[in-house]
Parts: C-alpha cells; structure tokens; sequence
C-alpha cells in the first residue's frame, strides 16, 4: 500500500467516525483484516476504495463487530457514583409467628380450619400437586386458598410491623 493510499483511508476513516480517537486503531485492524482478504486484493482502485468504507462503517457502527467488543463496549474514562444507599433491614415472619397467627384465627374464626389445614399442608409438602393427590381437592381451589392464605399472612405481618 503507498502512502497515498494510506492517506486517503485515514482521510475517509475520519470522516467516518467523526474524528473518534479510537479512528486509528478502527483503520489499523481494517486495513490489517483487508490485506488478508482475497477479494478486496482482486478489486481496482474505485471498488477498493468503496469496499473500505463499507467495512470501516460497518466495523464502526455496529454493536456486534470486532471493534464494538474490543474498543467500544467498556467506557474506562467514566467512573459512576459507587456509593450504595442504605437499606432498612426488613425482618421477615418466622414459622412459628405464622404457626401462632394461624392458631389465634382458628380460636377466633372456626370456619378456618381448612384454611389453616391446606396451608400447613402447604408449608409441609411445598407442591399443589402432592396436595392434589393427598386430598383430592381440585388444584385450582388449592392454588386459590393458598394465594388467599400468603396475602392473609402478609396482611397480618403488615399490622404486626405498625404494632410491634
């Protein structure tokens, strides 16, 4: 390649990337990739040139080329603020509050019992399936009850943070 060339390359690469400072190193690898490449040695001047531009821009716009990976992807120069804020500290219900939450709402409601029994049914065997099998209750019904038993407990958790 003469110097001539190597010219008008930087020239048009340049242009290309809008005088990033990264141009050079995008020309270098372009160049490099281009003289191994045994179609662009075969092309006369004009499509030389025209192939170039394609392969730089390319090169240069695209998320997923060498360059992208290489020079683009991880931006060193900025540093972001690596302070983390704080957070509250969120005591979470242990089973023996909800073995205790449980057995005051049975004292108090009577009809919970099968709310209460299909939940620590629940707790015990962790599977609607298992459940399914052990009491031939539909899984639908046991999926509802369940849903309404963890937004119950959340709600008495919730009462229990404002008066504990």
């Amino acid at each position: 390649m003469t110097k001539k060339e190597y010219e008008t390359y930087k020239s048009i690469a340049l242009k290309i990337c809008k005088n990033d400072e990264k141009t050079e190193d995008l020309l270098h690898d372009v160049l490099i990739q281009l003289s191994n490449n045994i179609m662009f040695t075969g092309l006369t001047g004009s499509q030389k040139t025209f192939f170039f531009v394609k392969s730089i821009s390319n090169q240069y716009y695209s998320n997923n080329s060498y360059f992208y990976r290489q020079y683009k992807k991880f931006q060193y120069g900025e540093l972001y603020n690596t302070e983390q804020k704080e957070e509250e500290y969120e005591e979470k219900p242990t089973l023996e509050w909800v073995q205790e939450e449980l057995e005051k709402e049975l004292k108090n409601n009577g009809d919970f019992w099968y709310n209460k029994g299909l939940f620590e049914m629940y707790m015990k065997h962790k599977k609607l399936e298992t459940l399914h099998k052990l009491t031939t209750i539909p899984k639908y019904s046991i999926r509802q009850t369940i849903k309404e038993m963890k937004l119950w407990l959340n709600k008495k958790w919730d009462e229990h943070g404002k008066i504990g």
